[in-house]
Formats: C-alpha cells, sequence, structure tokens
C-alpha cells in the first residue's frame, strides 16, 4: 500500500518506505498497524489513519518511551481502541461487528468463553473471529472448545501467515530486548501464579533488587509485563505461555532447575518470615536450604498485614 511518498509492506513483518529510505519501524508500531488493520479487516484503510497510528498522538510511546497504549481509531464514530486489554463487553461488540449480532446472540456462552480465553488481547479475538468468519456454519462452540483444549498454548493462534501469527508478533518485541531482560522474560514464564514482586523477580535470576529493576523496567516499556500495582508485575496470559515455551526451547535444563530452585527457595524464606510475624511464640520449623539459596532475597514483610498479604 503506497500514498503520500510513503510506501508500506504487510505481508511478513511491517516495512515502510519514504521515498528510496527504509523508515525504521519498531515492534510497536508494527502491532499498531497490523491491529488496525485487523480490527478493520475487510474494509479501506486511509493513509492518515495509518500515519496517525503509527505517528500521531502515542509517537512518544511508538519511539520506547513509557506511555498510554497506542489509540486506533474505530469504524463507527469517535470510539476509540486500545492495544492493551479489552473489555469484555468492547470485545463482545467487536465480535458482533466481524461475525453479525444474531451469530453472537445466538451462542452467547460459546461468545464468553472465546472472550476468556482471549483474554481480551485484540490480535486473539482478531484471529480467532477471522477463523468464525471464514467457517460460518461452524458453531461458536465448537471453536470455544477448540480454544480450551489449546489453553495453556499458543497453538490455536498459530498460522503460517505471520500478520496474524500471536506467536510472531510477539518475537518482534522480544527480540528488542536486551539478553538479560529476554532472560528474566522466559524465566518469569515458568513461574505460578498472576504476577511477582521485584525479590521474587531477582531471586529468578540470583541477582540483587538493584539489577533486576532496569530489567523489569524495560519489559514494562516493551509491553511485555504490565505493572499491576506497585512492585508487582505480571503477564498477559499468552505472553505469560509464550515466555514458558521459549524457557523450555532456549535455556538449558540446568538453569531452569536452579531458577526452579531459587524460586522454592523465595517463597519458603519469605512464608517463614510470615510466620514470625503473626506467631512468633512458635518454634520455627526448621527447613533445609536448597542449593544456590545465597542468590535468593526473601519479600521484605515489615508488619502483620503485609504477612497476610
Amino acid at each position: 500500500m503506497s500514498g503520500g511518498g510513503l510506501r508500506f509492506a504487510v505481508l511478513g513483518p511491517v516495512r515502510a518506505w519514504r521515498g528510496a529510505a527504509e523508515v525504521d519501524l519498531g515492534a510497536p508500531q508494527q502491532r499498531a498497524l497490523l491491529a488496525l488493520l485487523l480490527v478493520r479487516a475487510g474494509e479501506p484503510v486511509g493513509l492518515g489513519e495509518i500515519v496517525d497510528v503509527l505517528w500521531g498522538d502515542g509517537s512518544a510511546e511508538y519511539r520506547g518511551e513509557r506511555g498510554a497504549p497506542p489509540r486506533l481509531v474505530a469504524a463507527e464514530g469517535a470510539q476509540s481502541l486500545t492495544l492493551d486489554v479489552w473489555p469484555a463487553e468492547q470485545a463482545r461488540d467487536f465480535l458482533a461487528r466481524r461475525l453479525g449480532v444474531g451469530r453472537v446472540a445466538a451462542e452467547p456462552a460459546a461468545v464468553e468463553q472465546i472472550i476468556t480465553l482471549c483474554a481480551g488481547l485484540p490480535l486473539a479475538l482478531a484471529i480467532v473471529a477471522a477463523r468464525a468468519a471464514m467457517n460460518p456454519a461452524f458453531p461458536l462452540g465448537a471453536i470455544a472448545n477448540e480454544l480450551w483444549e489449546a489453553h495453556g498454548s499458543l497453538e490455536a493462534f498459530s498460522g503460517t501467515d505471520t500478520g496474524i501469527n500471536v506467536r510472531a508478533t510477539f518475537s518482534w518485541s522480544y527480540r528488542t530486548l536486551s539478553p538479560a531482560a529476554a532472560r528474566l522474560f522466559r524465566l518469569l514464564g515458568t513461574q505460578p501464579g498472576p504476577d511477582v514482586g521485584v525479590p521474587a523477580a531477582a531471586s529468578l535470576l540470583g541477582v540483587p533488587v538493584r539489577q533486576v529493576r532496569p530489567l523489569l523496567a524495560e519489559l514494562t516499556t516493551a509491553h511485555m509485563l504490565v505493572q499491576s500495582s506497585p512492585g508487582r508485575y505480571g503477564f498477559h496470559e499468552l505472553l505469560g505461555a509464550y515466555a514458558a515455551e521459549l524457557a523450555e526451547t532456549v535455556d538449558v535444563a540446568g538453569e531452569l532447575d536452579l531458577a526452579k530452585r531459587r524460586n522454592v527457595e523465595y517463597y519458603r524464606r519469605t512464608a517463614f518470615r510470615a510466620d514470625r510475624l503473626l506467631q512468633p511464640q512458635r518454634v520455627p520449623p526448621q527447613f533445609a536450604s536448597l542449593p544456590a539459596a545465597d542468590d535468593v532475597i526473601a519479600e521484605p514483610l515489615e508488619d502483620h498485614r503485609a504477612a497476610l498479604a
């Protein structure tokens, strides 16, 4: 696609040229453009909208600075869409536009399951909607079951076209990370629970807290992690699955085993500290420390309330 001296290629990695010179597009810009085209699938998209998505009021975000997620112009009126997780109502409206109000209304339970399993991620919802639109005779319940069977992996969202492949899209952001941040991202994918604190992340790597904070900031800036609350960091569910896949294929078994041992020791030490705050008179249980315990940092619990958190 071209216009106004700009040319774009969107089959495969997104690229742009101004005249003969290629314009550098970061991973967030590539995802923004793909999301716009997926949300507007089957509809013409003006060059002005593309330019606004890439270099409009969200341009600071695209240059890698922190800020609100970039905004896209929706098909109707002035409604805005974000590249962050969509709430259920917005996801439901999107599926109704793509698949028809009647089809969505006929299977409300399946629609809710699809939204839940896509975790509100616009790209995932767009891929599922495209699959359902190409197979109008398929019940949405069957598609929801397919997603359920692949729950915890990216298989239901993968295909040969990298433009609509969640795994390939995530890889664009992953390749921009420093080696240390990439390793932390992979190890975090092996952890249970919705989020982790800074000491837990430091314990995974076996480094001091002061060394892990910049890595968490890098992952947050790259939108590979979300800071759910002060000092707590979590994944979008599909990003967590991607991180876990990478850990199994990139990191050697011995390194993963050490990280898991440090993680267990972190929880043991934190639980012990909480027990001392809650029941200081009780005789403390005796547990042997696991290997690599010297690299573990327990949660700094300061009072009774923190111990119960």
